[in-house]
């Protein structure tokens, strides 16, 4: 056994021997072995720590823009501030480690994904450069606005916040442009980046869409940053700054739809000097035309579809769907009989039950309580419910000035919005935007800059011109004597597609249903007139050049016309109380496209309308929205 293991010993001793004599022997392949350890093991070993580094740092900005997400959402700008510091820190880092591949952009192929690596990180910083400077502007007024932070105004309402803000506008300007400037570097760095270049998904994570997905909501956001300055610009002017503001204000009953939004029902005059009311007056529409005593003849389509009416009213001369064009007719014969004013603000119900629900209910004397709760004897928002019991209900008597109660009631409500408290302010605020967009606000003004300003950020109800090469549609429905049937009316809009030897072929097909039942709308029985018979002057909007090819289920011939720049078909309908209409529209689109991918489609709401159900059917697929603004569908 002992001899057994010293052979084992000696053996051994005998192996390490040639393994050390081996490299002397073999100087060449020794040599070839060193050198592909230095040529290529540590720099691969160099190449995955960078790569580690790298994987680290962006795991590190990852973070740090879920910190960013959670201080928006919280309104806190502190915590904001901190985490943009801690975002640009991690890009820093990030472009730091990225840096050490900077070599490799000459190679083919990777080349390109090392640029683009280092075009989304120069962007990034540069976003988040103009989040600070936007952040630190702001955070001397944090507690006036309303948001969390170490502001220098502490408490106050609304109104009274809104007169420090006119102090202290002028002093942000610069900060917006400068912010506006580095944002828009950001936005040109990062949209260089193809995201056709690469995969859809890569070992589960998707990465084509994120990228597209984030250009887009960045081209978003780039729209109203580009808008800031001019918007920072005319505030003090619109606040009464320097001068006595005077707005005109015009309530659109959207229950009885017309094109920019609704049947004007009431106006009110309101005078602003810096954020505070001076002064106000309102009364209803009717007794405003009883001033005007138009002897204008009234266009045809008031002579064909309303009854026993031969003189053009102020209360019908919104009849376009551009609201600037309505107004260029409304506003002059309007200061013939009132009062000029430097705007015109148009608000539907819509707008007034949004805003009950964020600052509560409103109590006028003579009238009760206004809510924006839901009436289940109307099926309709309380407030609106007990206007129409008011307005319209049938009387044994004339009763004079019944409408006043709008203008009492849109005082009562801004009174309230303005000595709201300072938690309400964030609400608001969003909620005004968000109901700009849907078109339930529409502004228009004589002041050419006033007037940019709302066009630029579509807040003007302006009829816009389709991109080249695109589709367009806009749907425009008129109630010319139907009750307040669009309390309940319903829509669908289908659209299919064909293609036929080049030629794009459509039919657009619109489906009307009224669920609710008959109101008792007869007078002698007093009974409160909310649903009857609509009667429903219905115009398409269409590219320029669209043909008609044939058109079904309208009660009248249809009409085909030039009309702001677009083709429009005009028809006719009536839809009776738990009834359905559908009307359709086949006609070929002016448009050429090599495939369907390249199909694009601006899409506007008609003001006042409610968010209904789009359909989009193609050859090969199928698509579903529902249309809450203006919106650029694309097929893919």
């Amino acid at each position: 056994m002992n001899l057994d293991l010293k052979k084992v010993k000696e053996k051994s001793f005998m192996v390490t021997k040639s393994f050390i004599a081996w490299p002397k022997k073999h100087k060449k392949i020794t040599l070839a072995i060193i050198l592909a350890v230095v040529v290529i093991g540590i720099p691969i070993y160099i190449i995955a720590q960078a790569g580690l580094r790298t994987y680290q740092t962006f795991k590190t900005l990852k973070q740090a823009g879920y910190q960013v997400q959670a201080a928006l959402v919280n309104q806190d700008l502190d915590a904001l501030e901190a985490s943009l510091l801690s975002s640009q820190k991690a890009i820093k880092n990030s472009q730091k480690a990225f840096g050490f591949f900077s070599p490799a952009k000459k190679l083919p192929g990777i080349g390109n994904y090392i640029t683009d690596g280092q075009k989304l990180l120069a962007g990034a910083d540069k976003l988040t450069e103009s989040g600070l400077i936007l952040t630190r502007s702001l955070l001397p007024h944090a507690d006036l606005l309303g948001l969390k932070g170490k502001g220098s105004f502490k408490g106050g309402t609304i109104q009274e916040r809104l007169i420090i803000l006119t102090e202290t506008l002028e002093k942000q300007k610069g900060d917006i442009r400068k912010m506006a400037d580095t944002f828009d570097q950001g936005y040109q760095l990062i949209k260089q980046v193809k995201a056709d270049n690469y995969p859809e998904e890569f070992k589960g994570v998707k990465i084509r869409s994120s990228l597209i997905e984030g250009q887009t909501k960045l081209s978003q956001a780039k729209e109203v940053v580009d808008k800031l300055p001019d918007i920072v610009g005319i505030l003090p002017y619109l606040l009464g700054n320097n001068q006595e503001m005077k707005y005109l204000v015009l309530l659109q009953n959207d229950a009885e739809i017309r094109p920019t939004g609704g049947f004007i029902t009431a106006y009110a005059n309101i005078k602003l000097k810096r954020a505070l009311i001076t002064g106000s007056f309102s009364q209803d529409i009717y007794a405003l035309d009883r001033q005007f005593r138009s002897h204008i003849p009234a266009p045809i389509p008031v002579k064909e579809y309303l009854v026993n009416i031969p003189y053009w009213h102020l209360r019908d001369m919104n009849l376009s769907p551009d609201f600037k064009v309505s107004m260029e007719t409304f506003y002059p014969n309007y200061i013939k009989v009132a009062e000029p004013a430097d705007v015109v603000i148009a608000l539907d119900t819509q707008f007034l039950t949004k805003i009950l629900s964020i600052i509560g209910d409103i109590s006028l004397p003579g009238y009760g309580t206004f809510s924006a709760k839901h009436d289940k004897d109307c099926n309709c928002p309380q407030a609106i419910f007990k206007l129409e019991q008011i307005v319209d209900t049938p009387r044994s008597t004339i009763v004079k000035g019944r409408k006043s109660v709008l203008g009492p009631l849109m005082r009562s409500i801004i009174d309230k919005t303005l000595s709201a408290s300072k938690d309400k302010w964030p609400i608001l605020i969003q909620s005004f935007y968000d109901l700009a967009n849907q078109k339930h606000i529409l502004f228009y003004s004589t002041n050419q800059q006033v007037q940019k300003v709302a066009e630029d950020l579509n807040f003007a109800g302006r009829v816009l011109p389709a991109p080249e090469t695109s589709d367009y549609l806009l749907v425009v429905d008129a109630n010319m004597g139907g009750a307040k049937s669009n309390l309940y009316i319903e829509e669908e809009v289908n659209q299919e597609y064909k293609m036929e030897n080049g030629k794009i072929i459509k039919t657009l097909s619109i489906s009307y249903k009224n669920p609710q039942a008959w109101s008792n709308c007869n007078l002698e029985k007093g009974g409160l007139c909310l649903n009857g018979e609509y009667r429903d002057w219905l115009r398409i909007y269409l590219p320029r050049g669209s043909k008609l090819i044939k058109a079904t289920n309208s009660l009248t011939k249809v009409k085909t016309y030039d009309d702001l720049d677009k083709t429009v078909f005009e028809a006719y309908i009536k839809l009776r109380p738990q009834g359905f209409h559908k009307i359709s529209f086949t006609y070929e689109l002016p448009l050429k496209l090599e495939n369907w991918s390249d199909y694009r489609l601006m899409l506007q709401k008609q003001p006042g309308s409610k968010n209904f159900v789009y359909k989009f059917k193609f050859p090969d697929k199928t698509k579903k929205i529902i249309l809450e603004k203006d919106s650029l569908i694309t097929y893919d």
